[in-house]
């Protein structure tokens, strides 16, 4: 009776790795196809008039120790002292610049 209980179980599992192979194999992944990429532009940039635009070296106001802009913290006269970063005092410009914008910012525009 052993080798006919042996031959069941042995039956089962058979059935059970056909199984789970085909499973396998039917429920795979299909792989997603990518879309072609585009061309790439080889040619010299035409410009209007045969000049070349012109390009800035900073930013607007950068470095200028100007209100709103440069090293400063945004204060005029740049940096102070030891540690830079500015003093936080402003002088009579900045006042009247600050001013300008503050009365900009409430009238909306």
């Amino acid at each position: 009776m052993k080798n006919q209980n042996d031959l069941i179980v042995i039956g089962v599992c058979v059935v059970f790795a056909i199984g789970g192979a085909l499973t396998l194999f039917f429920t795979k992944r299909e792989p997603v196809a990518l879309a072609a990429p585009s061309s790439v532009l080889t040619t010299d940039p035409k410009f209007a008039d045969n000049t070349a635009p012109v390009m800035g070296d900073s930013l607007p106001g950068g470095g200028s120790g100007s209100f709103g802009g440069g090293f400063g913290g945004g204060f005029a006269g740049g940096p102070g002292g030891m540690m830079g970063g500015g003093s936080g005092q402003l002088d009579a410009a900045g006042i009247a610049a600050k001013k300008k914008m503050m009365g900009a910012m409430s009238m909306g525009k």
